[in-house]
C-alpha cells in the first residue's frame, strides 16, 4: 500500500462511515483497500497471525473428533458449515485457512465486532451482504467471535438481539458454500444454533508430545543453528518442565516466537531456559491457573 491509496481510503471513510464508531470504520477501511487491491491485480493486505511466526501444522493441533473427516467431507462436497470452539490460541482459524487452501478458495474471515452495529437492523444487513459476498466470490467463510451473533434467544432482553441470531442462522442454512464459525464461549450459543452447524470440533491445549515437538520449532525458529542440539540432559529437563504445562497452545508458543526474532548469525539469542521461562509465564496468566479444586483431604 502506498500513503496515497492509505488517505484515499481514509478521506472516502470520513465520508461514509457511520457515526464514531470505531468497529465500523476499521470494518469498511478493510474492505475499501481488499476491494482496491483486487481491482490492481494485487493480494489485498493480509495481517499476520500469530502462529506465522511458527508456521502451521495440522498435527498441532489437539481436537476432537479427528478434523481430517471434517475437511474430507467439507472438500467433497464442497459446501458445509462447521463449529469450531475451543480455548483462544488451539488454532481454530489457522484450520480454516488451511481449509481454503486445500479447497483452493480465498478466505473471507471476519471477527462478529466488525458485523455489529448500533443501528437496528444494521447488523442484519452486513450479515447478509457477507454471505452473499462470499457466495458470490465462491469463497470460504470465517465468523470469529460467532458467540456474540448466536447468543441465546431465551436470555434476549431486546428484539434486535433475537433477530440478528435469526439472521444469521437463515444465512447458514440458506449458504452454499463452506462456512466456519469460531468461538471461545460454546456455552453462550443458542440451543438451536448447535443444530444448524453439520460438524462440530472442540479444540483443547496441547498434548504433551506436541507440547515438546512445538518446543523444538519454537528452538529453530528463534536459535537457528546457532543453539546446536540439546544434550540428552536438557531434554529430559525440557521435557520434564513442559509436563506441567498442560494449558500451552500454539498460539503461546507463537507469542514466544515473536519476542526473539532471529537476528544475524552472530547475534546471541534466546537460551532454552529463556523460552522454557517465557512459556511458564504465558501458562501463568491463564484463566483459573493455579486454582485449588475444592473437596475434602
Amino acid at each position: 500500500l502506498t500513503p496515497a491509496e492509505i488517505r484515499n481510503a481514509t478521506r472516502v471513510a470520513r465520508l461514509v462511515a457511520q457515526g464514531d464508531d470505531p468497529s465500523a470504520v476499521e470494518a469498511f477501511l478493510d474492505e475499501h483497500l481488499r476491494r482496491q487491491c483486487r481491482l490492481q491485480g494485487r493480494q489485498p493486505p493480509r495481517r499476520r497471525r500469530g502462529t506465522e511466526s511458527i508456521g502451521y501444522d495440522r498435527s498441532y493441533i489437539n481436537a476432537e473428533p479427528d478434523p481430517e473427516a471434517t475437511i474430507n467431507a467439507l472438500l467433497g462436497l464442497g459446501e458445509g458449515s462447521v463449529l469450531l470452539h475451543g480455548p483462544p490460541g488451539t488454532g481454530k482459524t489457522a484450520l480454516a485457512e488451511h481449509i481454503a487452501r486445500e479447497a483452493g478458495r480465498s478466505l473471507i474471515s471476519r471477527p462478529a465486532s466488525q458485523l455489529l452495529s448500533k443501528w437496528v437492523g444494521q447488523t442484519e444487513q452486513n450479515l447478509a451482504r457477507l454471505f452473499e459476498t462470499a457466495q458470490q466470490r465462491g469463497a470460504v467463510l470465517l465468523i470469529d467471535e460467532a458467540d456474540s451473533l448466536l447468543r441465546s434467544r431465551s436470555s434476549a432482553r431486546a428484539s434486535w438481539e433475537v433477530t440478528q441470531t435469526n439472521e444469521l442462522l437463515v444465512q447458514l442454512e440458506a449458504f452454499e458454500g463452506i462456512v466456519l464459525c469460531a468461538t471461545n464461549h460454546l456455552e453462550a450459543l443458542d440451543e438451536a444454533a448447535l443444530r444448524r452447524f453439520d460438524h462440530k470440533l472442540a479444540f483443547h491445549a496441547l498434548r504433551p508430545s506436541q507440547r515438546r515437538a512445538l518446543f523444538m520449532e519454537l528452538l529453530r525458529v528463534t536459535v537457528g543453528d546457532r543453539g546446536g542440539a540439546l544434550s540428552d540432559e536438557e531434554q529430559v529437563a525440557v521435557q520434564r518442565r513442559l509436563e506441567r504445562l498442560d494449558s500451552l497452545t500454539p498460539g503461546d508458543f507463537a507469542t514466544v516466537a515473536r519476542r526473539w526474532r532471529r537476528g544475524a548469525p552472530d547475534a546471541a539469542g534466546p537460551s532454552v531456559e529463556d523460552l522454557i521461562v517465557a512459556l511458564e509465564a504465558e501458562e501463568r496468566v491463564k484463566p483459573g491457573h493455579g486454582r485449588q479444586p475444592l473437596g475434602f483431604i
